[in-house]
């Protein structure tokens, strides 16, 4: 968005946006950014958006096609069994009681739903994996960090991740129900499916309606807390990792490739 302007104005034969994050609604954007947006998209011939809430938001002008692609995993990086613990992982677990973990950032969850869930099942370990981009969130959240049964680890390599998801015992996604989280369609939903392990996700956004058949869905945070327990014991494993490969980045890819190519044919008349 920051070279809109410019790019509407650059001689090519088919101009695309790909939008996976209402990045206007982030803390801190330019007042001007709208402008060099929609100036962009008045002059593309397709645009790819990850949610319908996504799509309704954006000033896409009625003739540009718009496909809903939604989001993806890298498949096998997730999938591919890896036998050795990260050890700092492994003695956390090994204080006892089932491993539930968040991997995404800090600056998404709800800390409230995580401390009462932490209260509720003080025996459970979690452990929290990410970044936080707010300088401030980890002095606003020390009543969640002192607690004894939660650890944050902060950022995890990409390359490491997967050996850190598969020890989970139960994956959370205790995601905040704001505008922006609504709009989105979360990568971290297939990262978990594709590693097999069980998932507990709090209603947030609508991509999670399609894994109702392989997920554990909370309407509201009580529910989210007095779920654990159910969601520990899902043993459908085969059917989560299905899932995931069907949202495999080369499935999306291929589509993306397929309208691309359209695209550009109707583009040259």
């Amino acid at each position: 968005m920051y070279w809109g302007r410019v790019a509407a104005r650059m001689p090519c034969s088919l101009r695309f946006y790909d939008a996976n994050d209402d990045h206007l609604a982030f803390p801190g954007s330019s007042s001007w950014l709208p402008d060099y947006l929609s100036r962009y998209l008045e002059r593309c011939g397709l645009v790819f958006s990850v949610s319908p809430e996504l799509t309704a938001r954006l000033p896409i002008p009625s003739t540009v096609r718009c496909v809903e692609l939604g989001n993806g995993v890298e498949y096998d990086h997730f999938a591919t069994p890896l036998p050795d613990a990260p050890p700092e992982l492994a003695a956390f677990a090994a204080e006892g009681g089932p491993l539930l973990g968040y991997a995404g950032a800090m600056d998404w969850i709800d800390t409230e739903l995580l401390q009462e869930t932490a209260a509720a099942y003080p025996h459970s370990r979690i452990a929290l994996l990410g970044p936080a981009y707010d300088r401030t969130w980890q002095d606003r959240n020390r009543a969640l960090l002192e607690l004894p049964n939660v650890h944050w680890f902060g950022r995890i390599d990409y390359r490491e991740l997967p050996a850190w998801v598969q020890r989970f015992d139960l994956a959370l996604m205790p995601l905040l129900r704001d505008p922006l989280k609504r709009a989105s369609h979360p990568n971290k939903l297939y990262e978990y499916a594709a590693a097999g392990v069980p998932v507990l996700a709090i209603e947030y956004c609508s991509a999670l309606g399609a894994a109702r058949g392989v997920i554990h869905i909370a309407g509201t945070p009580g529910e989210f807390v007095v779920m654990v327990p159910e969601a520990l014991r899902d043993v459908r494993r085969a059917e989560r990792q299905a899932f995931a490969r069907e949202h495999s980045w080369d499935a999306l890819a291929a589509r993306m490739q397929s309208e691309l190519l359209r695209a550009s044919e109707r583009e040259a008349g």
